[in-house]
């Protein structure tokens, strides 16, 4: 049986990293995801320069749908 719940979060995590600025220091990204990769990315908090604000997290169904609409 497939533990949604997971697939969830590793969605949510893959699309934080897809919205990372690549001048962002390794340092940074590993300070903001060792405490929140499991709880995914909230848009309503300010993670300072990741930008996590700019995140929308979508299925992987509907990331696909967007992409194609672009």
């Amino acid at each position: 049986m497939v533990d949604t719940s997971e697939l969830q979060r590793q969605e949510k995590l893959l699309l934080a990293l897809d919205n990372i600025p690549l001048s962002t220091s390794y340092a940074k990204i590993e300070a903001f995801f060792h405490p929140t990769a499991l709880r995914g990315i909230l848009k309503s908090v300010d993670y300072g320069a990741l930008k996590a604000t700019e995140v929308e997290i979508y299925s992987v169904a509907d990331r696909e749908v967007v992409l194609e609409e672009l």
